[in-house]
């Protein structure tokens, strides 16, 4: 594809964060992130902006059962409140604001 690395913005969960934490980054590697590899793979680099939403870990739950597992209630209040987060962050992205600005007003 044909595209400006400047205007992808990947978002995505982080088993390494704590839940509903969000961390943004200008580049960086996967982190052990299958989707990440795969996106790094397919656009041949690292230096694309993204947004991580922790969603913790369970080490008394194999990874795959956890990641693709449902949040309690009380996770998904944590989880809305995250993604209301994130949404306020893409359409700050959209309208183009710089990056650096961005990080430092979510981080």
């Amino acid at each position: 594809y044909d595209i400006d690395i400047n205007d992808v913005l990947i978002i995505f969960d982080d088993l390494a964060l704590p839940l509903g934490k969000i961390r943004l980054r200008e580049k960086g590697s996967s982190g052990g992130h299958n989707g990440i590899k795969s996106i790094i793979a397919h656009l041949g680099t690292q230096d694309f902006r993204r947004v991580r939403i922790g969603i913790d870990s369970n080490p008394l739950i194999e990874t795959k059962n956890y990641v693709l597992g449902k949040f309690s209630k009380e996770e998904r209040k944590v989880i809305k409140e995250s993604v209301d987060v994130t949404t306020k962050i893409m359409e700050d992205f959209k309208l183009n604001q710089d990056f650096t600005i961005i990080m430092n007003n979510y981080n």
